[in-house]
């Protein structure tokens, strides 16, 4: 995909998700770091595990052991990830935001590209609103989005954004729901 929806989705997606470096619940109550990254569900990589690790142990080899890649609370409630790094306690810093953010984009992209029929032929302002509604609800989700997908694949923007207009969704995400309905109505990216 192109540098240019990555570069789209990061801007967006900063402003639309926010930034926290600390453990959080979000809206849903879903347990939360970064910008937006499901940590309850989705977890990390092991490379980011790997990244985690590098925070407090900057020159000794990585650990033989697999590393927990979804959160869990040891027996003191304290919330932990990788090889027992405490994130609950101490949270991140901005690169490894940065770095899950490039990494959820690109599995947002990915998703895309296998569950959303003709999605690589949209042009980049309607990707993008796709791909950051894939990065906010997932495929579970978005796939019940059935009369929105069907507008989509048809190329009807105004019925697609008619469709995302009426929906939960859109209720909860209140801006951003307006900003990416707009989007996909008019194929245009809003002003930098």
């Amino acid at each position: 995909m192109s540098a240019i929806l990555h570069e789209v989705l990061t801007a967006q997606l900063s402003v639309h998700e926010g930034l926290r470096l600390d453990l959080y619940r979000d809206s849903e109550g879903v347990l939360t770091i970064g910008y937006g990254r499901n940590l309850q569900d989705c977890g990390i990589s092991y490379v980011e595990a790997v990244l985690l690790y590098r925070l407090d142990h900057r020159t000794a080899p990585v650990p033989e052991t697999r590393p927990m890649l979804k959160l869990y609370e040891d027996n003191r409630g304290e919330w932990l990830i990788g090889w027992g790094y405490p994130i609950g306690e101490r949270g991140i810093n901005l690169p490894i935001a940065e770095t899950f953010l490039a990494h959820d984009i690109e599995s947002a992209i990915g998703a895309c590209l296998e569950h959303v029929a003709g999605f690589g032929a949209l042009d980049v302002a309607r990707q993008a609103v796709v791909a950051n509604m894939m990065f906010n609800l997932g495929w579970p989700r978005l796939s019940r989005f059935r009369r929105f997908l069907a507008a989509l694949a048809g190329l009807d923007f105004e019925r697609a954004a008619a469709e995302m207009k009426d929906s939960k969704w859109y209720r909860q995400v209140k801006g951003r729901g307006a900003e990416l309905v707009r989007q996909m109505r008019t194929g245009e990216l809003p002003p930098a």
